[in-house]
């Protein structure tokens, strides 16, 4: 009975439409696995699929699996709950006692959906904690009844994403629609309102869309930090309030829960901004245990994976949580991981991570000349403020060695309070011998940018009129720009009509080899 019961609804459950059992069913298979680690909202969001269900006439079964469910105990477990719902549409009691003398596990499972499928009404069953199952039910038992699914039955498995579980091979037995963990994240709308459901008229955009990057939309951060508001109504320490007791909860709930040698491996992982299993044996070597990894990817919400891939990282409250320990590690241990981590980090074409373990390994000019090769993508990306931090490594007697940051670093100087300050890199660029007209073209877009910062369109107007087209050696990426920088003349001229032809050029350029998050934003905002 207590198996079978239902929990409770949480309270202030968000409802997302982009989740309701109806959007799901379009997908058109009969079963849906609810795959995400603890904190997710896995079984809160099981709960409203079954309230859904129950909305809609179905009936709604309900069942928690755990490690005694041997095969022959799921198939009553299943009974039990589907008669305790069924009334007298089934399950009567001279099939309930067939199906408990039952020896055979696989005739016990079949006459269940045989009983189903003779039922007049559509079923909603929910099987939650399906990882904890034993190998042999999940191998004989669940996987045959997701390939005999009958027509009126919908199976939903709720699991936390184990590799035995993926292993088993229990989801290909039949179409499943899966529902992952970047799935039940909230957006940032979604945070909003929940939110503003918490506080009313008292909440702010700014305060949530900030609430939205502490917790990066996960679902439990978000609700420790309205129990935060609750507890002391303090909308301007909500932040803070909320910091800690996310980071308390990762200490106390989950870190000090874990092995020492799993609490030492989380301290060292703390080092690295991008984590991937091959990386971990060569910065740890022996020490580190790949399954203790891949069990703490997929039981819990310390390492979160991206999609349809090795990668992880850190969940970024966590690994605050951590450095503290990190940083009591001998320095000559520190350095050694980065040192082996920015080898591979290297190897595998990543160079500002590699850049950045290099630099805590101590070798600032490893560092440097690491982040070079990426620098001109970093500017491309809009990632101004990483490349003035690099830049800003180099004294000013070595900016004249590296001048591959000479035009990003003026980029970045350019679009910003400092914009005076590109004006001595620009003059290094020019004082090149050879120069190319592709480079004095970006030279002189650079100093276009800096005229429309310091609002100087004289200065705006003198540059592009050396300039009436583009020139073909032109990069891709500087196209948009040079719309950008045309359009904002035209303004200035009082012409908006034709600001909007130069802004409309930016949409024949190739996006792949044009686009920049900032050039394009500017473009929606002049339109």
């Amino acid at each position: 009975m207590l198996k079978s019961t239902p929990p409770r609804a949480a309270r202030g459950f968000l409802e997302r439409e982009r989740l309701s059992l109806e959007r799901l069913e379009l997908t058109g298979p009969r079963v849906i696995a609810l795959l995400a680690p603890s904190g997710f909202g896995k079984t809160s969001q099981l709960a409203q699929w079954r309230r859904e269900a129950l909305t809609k006439g179905a009936l709604a079964c309900w069942l928690t699996a755990d490690t005694r469910d041997e095969p022959l105990r799921l198939v009553h477990g299943l009974a039990h709950a589907t008669r305790a719902v069924s009334g007298k549409r089934g399950f009567a009691e001279s099939f309930m006692a067939w199906i408990e003398n039952c020896p055979d596990p696989q005739t016990a499972i079949t006459g269940w959906l045989a009983e189903v499928a003779s039922m007049s009404v559509e079923v909603l069953f929910v099987l939650d904690d399906v990882e904890k199952l034993p190998t042999q039910t999940r191998t004989d038992i669940l996987s045959y009844l997701l390939g005999n699914v009958p027509a009126n039955l919908r199976v939903v498995l709720g699991a936390r994403p184990t590799g035995a579980l993926t292993a088993s091979g229990a989801f290909s037995m039949a179409p499943v629609t899966q529902v992952t963990a970047s799935d039940l994240r909230f957006r940032r709308d979604e945070t909003l309102a929940v939110l503003y459901a918490a506080l009313g008229n008292r909440c702010t955009p700014e305060a949530g869309v900030r609430l939205h990057e502490l917790t990066e939309g996960w679902p439990l951060g978000v609700q420790l930090a309205v129990a935060a508001l609750h507890r002391s109504g303090d909308l301007d320490g909500l932040l803070s309030a909320a910091t800690a007791d996310i980071q308390r909860y990762f200490v106390d709930t989950l870190i000090d829960r874990q092995p020492a040698d799993t609490v030492r491996l989380l301290v060292r992982l703390a080092q690295f901004d991008l984590i991937h299993p091959d990386l971990c044996e060569v910065a740890f070597g022996a020490e580190v245990s790949t399954r203790d990894l891949l069990r703490l990817r997929d039981e819990t919400p310390l390492l979160v994976q991206g999609e349809g891939a090795d990668w992880m990282r850190m969940h970024p409250r966590a690994r605050d949580a951590l450095k503290e320990q990190l940083a009591q590690l001998p320095a000559a241990e520190r350095e050694a991981m980065s040192r082996r981590a920015s080898v591979w980090y290297a190897d595998h074409g990543l160079n500002e991570d590699a850049a950045h373990q290099a630099h805590l390994a101590g070798d600032v000019q490893a560092a440097i000349a690491l982040v070079e090769r990426s620098v001109h993508q970093m500017t491309v990306l809009g990632r101004s403020a990483a490349v003035l931090e690099w830049f800003h490594h180099l004294r000013s007697e070595e900016v004249k060695l590296h001048p591959s940051f000479w035009a990003p670093a003026a980029w970045a100087l350019a679009m910003g309070e400092k914009y005076a300050e590109a004006e001595p890199l620009l003059d290094l660029m020019m004082a090149q011998p050879d120069l190319s007209v592709a480079s004095r073209f970006e030279i002189d877009l650079i100093r276009a940018t800096v005229a429309g910062y310091s609002d100087n369109p004289d200065r705006l107007a003198d540059l592009l009129e050396q300039w009436p087209e583009a020139p073909r050696e032109a990069r891709p990426d500087e196209l948009p720009i040079y719309s950008v920088s045309k359009a904002f003349h035209a303004l200035y001229r009082g012409q908006p009509d034709q600001a909007r032809l130069h802004w409309r050029e930016i949409a024949t350029l190739d996006r792949t080899q044009a686009y920049s998050p900032s050039t394009y934003g500017f473009a929606d905002y002049g339109v």
